[in-house]
């Protein structure tokens, strides 16, 4: 039987340390299709061309601590940093991003008090199995 337990991800951004993640949402790559139909296109079908790649986001969910919301909440204005997850089998997934959103806190009865976190990514993540 294959698979492995989640237990032991780390996600750091820019070498630093995130701390209380209960999971990690990963990101969906995808590539957009630019419309090119012309009012001469045969058989009155679009038709288009591949375009850009896109990494997608990756959306991280926390267990609420002040001090560490605090520090994800302003970095909603700061600039791209280079985020690097590492999975328990030493595998990687490295890439550039920026925060997009980081949630308020929610809570229900008997739970922990969680938020999460949005990350874009920029340019070409890269995936290092092992």
């Amino acid at each position: 039987m294959s698979g492995n337990i989640a237990h032991g991800t780390i996600l750091l951004a820019t070498a630093v340390d995130v701390a209380f993640i209960q999971s990690i949402g990963g990101s969906d790559a995808t590539r957009a299709s630019v419309d090119v139909t012309t009012f001469d296109s045969t058989a009155k079908w679009s038709e288009f061309i591949t375009g850009l790649l896109d990494g997608g986001e990756i959306t991280v969910e926390l267990l609420y601590d002040e001090t560490q919301y605090d520090l994800w909440d302003d970095r909603l204005a700061a600039v791209a940093e280079v985020w690097k997850i590492t999975f328990p089998d030493s595998s990687t997934y490295t890439f550039t991003g920026f925060v997009t959103a980081v949630g308020k806190p929610s809570a229900g009865t008997g739970d922990a008090l969680t938020y999460n976190m949005t990350i874009k990514i920029t340019g070409v993540p890269v995936f290092a199995a092992v």
